[in-house]
């Protein structure tokens, strides 16, 4: 008894690729979808000015916390759980000064 190395199924799955494959030529060339554009040099329309010598300030400005003075008191929770990170707990708290009342002053938002 002789045995087939390839069973006739494998057999019909390379000629279907074969078949796919030989398929997918073609002799005529493929114009391209779109035309190639051709990169186009910018013209500079006025001279680029001298650099502008930056300066520090002698004096660097100090900030007091006056926050409980003010009234202002806050502390952020923070519930993350160990190994999962939810947008919210990432980001931290966040701070805005809006006229949420409408009175013309501004509200501190926290």
């Amino acid at each position: 008894m002789t045995r087939v190395p390839y069973p006739i199924k494998n057999h019909s799955l390379l000629l279907l690729a074969l078949v796919a494959c030989v398929a997918g030529c073609d002799e005529a060339p493929v114009a391209p979808a779109t035309p190639v554009r051709q990169p186009v040099k910018s013209q500079v329309s006025h001279p680029t000015p001298a650099p502008v010598e930056i300066s520090t300030p002698d004096v660097m400005p100090q900030f007091r916390d006056v926050g409980e003075r003010r009234g202002i008191s806050f502390r952020f929770h923070n519930d993350a759980i160990q190994d999962r990170f939810f947008l919210p707990e990432v980001m931290g708290g966040g701070v805005a000064w809006i006229d949420y009342d409408g009175d013309g002053l501004l509200d501190l938002y926290i």
